[in-house]
């Protein structure tokens, strides 16, 4: 083989040995991003949600929450949306069938303060737990003497 021939073989191996690195880092930063996406989305349905649900959760109507709920989970994308207790039973769902049930991948939902997002890959899926604090409108249903009441917690897929 000439030497030409080995020159070309070898900066042609090189150049595609750069091509599938940056291949490789392109992929997973466009996973990243995927998913740092999709978690800021269920931060924002879940603040959203939460301040939709206020209402009528000080008004003790827990047919409109659960109307609401069913309502945003229809949304594309949104994997779920429920109200779980600080031992992760679900008490309310976009999903009817879920109630009563516990959460298997439920983090440490007590501290009054929210947990770091639920990562799921095998469904591909975030969720994110917000805080529903003990107000003043809550009184005609819960002691004053709980601080958190349960949390919100919003489950958002996110593409592979």
């Amino acid at each position: 083989m000439s030497l030409r021939s080995k020159m070309i073989l070898g900066i042609g191996a090189i150049l595609l040995a750069v091509i599938v690195a940056f291949a490789l880092i392109a992929l997973r930063y466009q996973a990243k991003y995927q998913q740092d996406l999709a978690r800021r989305q269920a931060e924002l349905i879940a603040t959203v949600a939460d301040r939709s649900l206020a209402r009528a959760m000080g008004l003790g109507e827990t047919a409109v929450v659960q109307s609401v709920l069913t309502r945003i989970g229809e949304h594309e994308g949104l994997a779920g949306i429920r109200i779980v207790d600080a031992a992760g039973r679900i008490l309310r769902s976009s999903r009817p069938a879920e109630i009563g049930r516990t959460l298997t991948h439920a983090p440490r939902l007590d501290g009054g303060r929210a947990p770091a997002p639920v990562w799921d890959l095998e469904t591909r899926s975030v969720g994110v737990f917000r805080p529903i604090f003990n107000a003043p409108p809550c009184a005609g249903c819960h002691p004053q003497s709980v601080q958190i009441l349960g949390y919100l917690n919003v489950l958002v897929s996110f593409p592979p």
